[in-house]
């Protein structure tokens, strides 16, 4: 009796590790993929009221949203 009952307890337990070991990992991946999904983004203001939004994701790479960013500065853009 005393043997099933560890036994069971056993079972009881491996199945709740493997449940959180799951969780665990699920969760890790979901935050994973949504922090993948954000990209860097840089509001350009100019002294006349006029706003622009860049976005990383609209560019190729880093290096062209960079230039895209640089470009407006160039313009008399503030860009944060």
């Amino acid at each position: 009796m005393f043997v099933r009952v560890v036994c069971l307890f056993n079972i009881r337990l491996h199945k709740t590790k493997t449940h959180m070991k799951n969780l665990i990992i699920a969760s890790v991946a979901v935050i994973s993929l949504g922090l993948a999904s954000c990209g860097k983004c840089a509001t350009c203001t100019k002294s006349g009221g006029s706003e622009v939004k860049l976005c990383e994701d609209d560019y190729g790479s880093k290096t062209e949203f960079g230039l895209a960013k640089d470009a407006y500065e160039s313009q008399g853009y503030d860009c944060q």
